[in-house]
C-alpha cells in the first residue's frame, strides 16, 4: 500500500509528506526522498520498488538526454554542411 496506481496508470505516492504525488514527480523534485526511503525502516519490497522506479526514471533520462545530444548532433551536422555549400558552391566539379 505504500505505492498505488492512479486513474492514468502512474505509480503514487501513498503515504508521508509526498502522498497522493505520482513517484515520477517526487523523483523529480526531490530524489533525496528516495534515497530516504530504500535506507529507511521501510519493507523490503517497497525498498525494493523505489529502487526499481529510480533506475527507470534515471534509464528514462539518460535515454532522453542521448537522443538529445544525437538530434543536436545532427543539427550541427546539416548545418555545417550547408555552410560548406555556401562557402564552396553545390559541390559539382563539372
Amino acid at each position: 500500500g505504500r505505492l498505488v496506481f492512479n486513474d492514468k496508470k502512474e505509480v503514487v505516492i501513498n503515504f508521508g509528506k509526498h502522498r497522493g504525488k505520482t513517484a515520477r514527480e517526487v523523483y523529480e523534485t526531490e530524489p533525496s526522498y528516495f534515497s530516504w526511503v530504500e535506507n529507511g525502516e521501510f519493507t523490503l519490497d517497497t525498498k525494493q520498488q523505489f529502487v526499481l522506479l529510480r533506475r527507470q526514471f534515471e534509464a528514462e533520462k539518460a535515454e532522453a538526454k542521448k537522443a538529445a545530444l544525437k538530434k543536436l548532433t545532427d543539427k550541427e551536422i546539416e548545418k555545417s554542411v550547408s555552410s560548406l555549400a555556401e562557402k564552396w558552391g553545390s559541390g559539382r566539379l563539372f
